[in-house]
Protein backbone atom coordinates (compact mmCIF):
# COMPACT_ATOMS: atom_id res chain seq x y z
CA UNK A 1 0.00 0.00 0.00
CA UNK A 2 2.65 2.32 1.27
CA UNK A 3 4.76 1.67 -2.51
CA UNK A 4 1.93 2.35 -4.13
CA UNK A 5 1.30 6.01 -2.62
CA UNK A 6 4.75 6.66 -3.01
CA UNK A 7 4.71 5.59 -6.86
CA UNK A 8 1.40 7.92 -6.87
CA UNK A 9 3.42 10.61 -5.21
CA UNK A 10 6.07 10.28 -7.47
CA UNK A 11 4.17 10.42 -10.46
CA UNK A 12 2.18 13.45 -9.20
CA UNK A 13 5.39 15.60 -9.06
CA UNK A 14 5.91 15.02 -12.77
CA UNK A 15 2.98 16.68 -13.46
CA UNK A 16 3.56 19.70 -10.73
CA UNK A 17 2.79 22.35 -13.44
CA UNK A 18 0.44 25.11 -13.06
CA UNK A 19 -1.86 23.80 -16.38
CA UNK A 20 -2.23 20.63 -14.60
CA UNK A 21 -4.78 20.13 -12.17
CA UNK A 22 -4.39 17.30 -9.48
CA UNK A 23 -7.83 15.49 -9.63
CA UNK A 24 -8.36 11.85 -8.08
CA UNK A 25 -11.23 9.85 -9.32
CA UNK A 26 -12.22 7.30 -6.76
CA UNK A 27 -14.53 4.29 -7.66
CA UNK A 28 -17.16 2.92 -5.35
CA UNK A 29 -18.64 -0.53 -5.82
CA UNK A 30 -17.98 -4.12 -7.07
CA UNK A 31 -14.99 -4.03 -9.71
CA UNK A 32 -16.24 -5.48 -13.18
CA UNK A 33 -15.38 -9.35 -13.33
CA UNK A 34 -12.91 -8.42 -16.31
CA UNK A 35 -11.27 -6.41 -13.72
CA UNK A 36 -11.06 -8.96 -11.09
CA UNK A 37 -9.98 -11.36 -13.33
CA UNK A 38 -7.12 -9.65 -14.72
CA UNK A 39 -5.60 -8.57 -10.83
CA UNK A 40 -6.17 -12.78 -10.18
CA UNK A 41 -4.37 -13.94 -13.21
CA UNK A 42 -1.51 -11.39 -12.26
CA UNK A 43 -1.02 -12.25 -8.43
CA UNK A 44 -1.04 -15.57 -9.52
CA UNK A 45 1.46 -14.99 -11.85
CA UNK A 46 3.79 -13.77 -9.40
CA UNK A 47 3.00 -16.05 -6.64
CA UNK A 48 3.63 -18.92 -9.37
CA UNK A 49 7.18 -16.85 -10.21
CA UNK A 50 7.88 -16.60 -6.28
CA UNK A 51 7.14 -20.34 -5.65
CA UNK A 52 9.24 -21.75 -8.99
CA UNK A 53 12.83 -19.27 -7.68
CA UNK A 54 12.20 -21.45 -4.28
CA UNK A 55 11.83 -24.72 -6.18
CA UNK A 56 14.59 -23.86 -8.17
CA UNK A 57 16.58 -23.07 -5.51
CA UNK A 58 15.83 -26.33 -2.83
CA UNK A 59 16.45 -28.41 -6.31
CA UNK A 60 19.84 -26.64 -6.68
CA UNK A 61 20.75 -27.79 -3.03
CA UNK A 62 19.64 -30.95 -3.27
CA UNK A 63 21.78 -31.92 -6.78
CA UNK A 64 24.55 -30.07 -4.43
CA UNK A 65 24.34 -32.40 -1.81
CA UNK A 66 24.01 -35.17 -3.70
CA UNK A 67 27.50 -34.59 -5.31
CA UNK A 68 28.94 -33.63 -1.97
CA UNK A 69 27.39 -37.27 -0.69
CA UNK A 70 29.20 -38.87 -4.07
CA UNK A 71 32.58 -37.16 -3.32
CA UNK A 72 32.14 -38.41 -0.33
CA UNK A 73 31.76 -41.93 -0.79
CA UNK A 74 34.81 -41.52 -3.30
CA UNK A 75 36.79 -40.21 -1.04
CA UNK A 76 36.18 -43.08 1.40
CA UNK A 77 36.56 -45.64 -1.19
CA UNK A 78 39.83 -44.47 -1.97
CA UNK A 79 41.13 -44.21 1.79
CA UNK A 80 39.85 -47.46 1.56
CA UNK A 81 41.74 -48.66 -0.85
CA UNK A 82 44.87 -46.85 0.08
CA UNK A 83 44.61 -48.52 3.38
CA UNK A 84 43.87 -52.15 2.24
CA UNK A 85 47.41 -51.51 -0.10
CA UNK A 86 49.08 -50.58 2.86
CA UNK A 87 47.80 -53.14 4.79
CA UNK A 88 49.07 -55.54 1.80
CA UNK A 89 52.54 -53.88 1.51
CA UNK A 90 52.55 -54.33 5.42
CA UNK A 91 52.24 -57.99 5.13
CA UNK A 92 54.23 -59.00 2.11
CA UNK A 93 57.26 -57.40 4.62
Amino acid sequence: MLRALACHEDLALRFDFPHFKRVALVVVGEPPEAFKARVHSVLLAEKQEKLDAEWKVREADKERQRQLESLRAQQLALQEQQRKAAEAAKARL
